[in-house]
């Protein structure tokens, strides 16, 4: 008997399958992947409207607040007069708020205590948290 010439169709086949298994766990891993990405960008976001209260703070020599607007948007006041707003993305929440309705950022360097938790569509969630020493992480 002589060799076989070329692929079989059960070959192929078995190939095709790896192939498509493949694809598809590289497509879920892109997808997490991106969620991700989106979700860190938008604590980022929070991180700067702290850091720009913070900033304004010790420049100014007065307490500067900051507080949660709706379900997804934060703003940052001076006096009473808003100087920064944040509107987190379609789909992305504040999942957690500390119990006061506002955080203060003091002229002192100091600030209130709080952890806010972004939460992602997907139900992915980030922290961003104040230290009294206004530390931001």
């Amino acid at each position: 008997m002589g060799s076989a010439r070329g692929i079989g169709v059960l070959e192929l086949v078995a190939v095709m399958a790896i192939a498509a298994l493949t694809t598809s766990m590289l497509v879920v891993g892109l997808n997490r992947l991106a969620m991700a990405v989106r979700l860190e960008s938008e604590r980022s976001s929070v991180l700067s409207l702290f850091t720009e209260a913070r900033r304004r703070s010790y420049r100014l020599g007065h307490t500067v607040s900051v507080r949660r607007t709706g379900n997804n948007g934060l703003e940052a006041s001076d006096g009473g007069k808003v100087v920064a707003r944040r509107l987190l993305s379609p789909g992305f929440s504040i999942a957690a708020w500390p119990r006061r309705a506002q955080i203060h950022f003091y002229q002192s360097g100091l600030a209130d205590n709080a952890t806010i938790t972004v939460r992602a569509p997907s139900g992915h969630q980030a922290r961003v948290v104040v230290n009294q020493r206004a530390m931001l992480r």
